[in-house]
């Protein structure tokens, strides 16, 4: 590959979701670093050019997939007569292969065949080398800056959150309290098979307002789906959490993250947020594979049965299984209890020297 500063103008293309976008970060801000004169062009999708918002040196070009056919003529004139030294493509779905096959670059680098799908392969003209192992999917997108040779080895996400942000939460949250958020859905509704029961995140609750003096934060998306189940937790709750469900933007909730002492959650988009601004994860998986997509500097704090899930479901063990293989049992995260959550609480603060009830 080339010496670096000889890249003029590099394109990306990684359109979803929030916890992928998170993921895929530190590699651009390796590309940044590497490459400061360069030009940089981010094709991506609305909420996540959102959460990104302000940061710089970055032109991000945002796709609308509900636009459906005019969302490609809409990018197709915006980056009418350009032409790019590199592209980089990072997605793999059909609708970023599409993109990938219109954007004009003398170089596009992909995925290796083996982890490229419905034509990623044959839309780009240079490939990873192919891993010998599975890896987690931060590690996936880093492979990228490492084919171009550059040094990865300091990761960095520095997501901008004006101050205003922060100011907003104020209203809810008592000044000086440390707070424990609480994300009890990954959306949308139709995985719900990814989430835990909302009485058991209220038993969860329960043991942390008696046994600490930290406020419980409830925090989610504006769909019906997630109103409905904050409500479910707060009506088996003993003391009401404060609920801002569906009431944060983007940046907001990225505020009220950076916040928290720490973030409970299953498999979901603040999942990787709460990671990108430094905070703590505990993480329930059952569905999909932890150590994959799990929150990538708590990996320590996972709590998983989806070992447990693959073998009821496929009578398999994990390592026997592709890489990707999702558990589509509705119970299987009923397999995690309550008590496994709350002894990996005390086994959290243990380990930080935080007493819980400090």
């Amino acid at each position: 590959m080339r010496k670096n500063n000889t890249y003029h103008s590099i394109c990306i293309i990684r359109l979803s979701a929030l916890g992928d976008i998170c993921h895929v970060l530190p590699s651009i801000r390796c590309i940044q670093k590497a490459y400061p004169r360069a030009q940089i062009t981010w094709i991506i999708g609305k909420l996540e050019a959102q959460m990104l918002a302000g940061i710089e040196g970055i032109r991000f070009i945002e796709f609308d997939k509900k636009k459906g056919r005019r969302a490609f003529k809409e990018l197709k004139s915006k980056l009418k007569k350009q032409r790019f030294d590199l592209l980089l493509h990072m997605q793999t779905s059909a609708r970023a292969n599409l993109i990938a096959w219109q954007i004009k670059a003398k170089i596009k680098v992909g995925f290796d065949w083996a982890r490229s799908r419905e034509g990623h392969y044959l839309v780009c003209n240079r490939h990873l080398p192919a891993i010998t192992k599975p890896q987690h999917q931060l590690e996936d997108f880093l492979d990228f800056p490492r084919y171009l040779k550059l040094d990865t080895s300091e990761l960095r996400w520095d997501i901008p959150i004006p101050d205003a942000n922060k100011h907003y939460l104020e209203q809810f949250i008592p000044a000086n309290k440390k707070i424990i958020v609480v994300n009890a859905c990954s959306s949308p509704s139709k995985r719900v098979f990814r989430n835990w029961s909302p009485h058991a995140y209220a038993d969860v609750i329960n043991y942390l307002q008696q046994e600490s003096q930290r406020v419980v934060v409830l925090c989610g998306g504006l769909s019906q789906f997630e109103r409905n189940t904050s409500e479910k937790i707060m009506t088996s709750c003993n003391k009401m959490p404060i609920n801002l469900v569906g009431k944060t933007s983007i940046k907001q909730l990225l505020a009220l993250l950076q916040q928290a002492e720490l973030l409970i959650t299953s498999d979901s988009g603040p999942a990787h947020m709460a990671n990108a601004v430094g905070t703590p994860v505990i993480a329930l998986h059952g569905a999909t594979n932890p150590a994959q997509i799990g929150p990538y500097l708590s990996q320590e704090w996972v709590v998983s049965v989806y070992a447990e899930g693959v073998k009821q479901e496929y009578q398999k063990s994990v390592e026997q299984m592709p890489w990707g293989t999702r558990v589509h049992l509705e119970n299987v995260m009923e397999m995690i209890s309550s008590k496994q959550v709350i002894d990996m609480l005390k086994r959290f603060y243990a380990n930080t020297k935080q007493l819980i009830d400090n």
